[in-house]
């Protein structure tokens, strides 16, 4: 059928790039996406760690909470908002959202290295 990638696909596109630290290819794929959904949780996360790696963590931090308005249990997107946060140096903010992800993280090796992020990011808060 000549509909396309899937929404998720979409998604996934995006935050592929997001993680290859190639932010400004995966927007559009994120954009997309909302402007067929806008209210799609999986994109709303896409676009907020895009947008992550654009350095753009004020209107991260905002697509990411509306996101988790929808879905409070998303835990990308609770971790991606505790790194948003970090980055604009909010580091209560941060650490708050980063154990709560840690939390609501399935996946042993993926709750590690969030808690490797939660004591480097305590250790740096504390020493400042």
């Amino acid at each position: 059928s000549g509909e396309g990638p899937s929404l998720d696909a979409l998604c996934q596109i995006a935050l592929c790039h997001a993680r290859l630290d190639q932010p400004n290819d995966g927007l559009p794929y994120a954009d997309r996406v909302l402007s067929i959904e806008s209210e799609l949780v999986m994109g709303r996360y896409a676009r907020g760690e895009v947008l992550i790696g654009l350095g753009k963590f004020e209107e991260a931090t905002e697509v990411l909470r509306q996101c988790l308005e929808v879905e409070p249990e998303h835990a990308g997107a609770t971790h991606a908002l505790g790194t948003s946060y970090a980055k604009m140096g909010h580091s209560e903010l941060a650490l708050a959202a980063l154990r709560y992800a840690e939390w609501l993280t399935p996946d042993a090796a993926e709750r590690e290295r969030i808690r490797a992020e939660i004591e480097l990011l305590a250790k740096k808060s504390e020493s400042s």
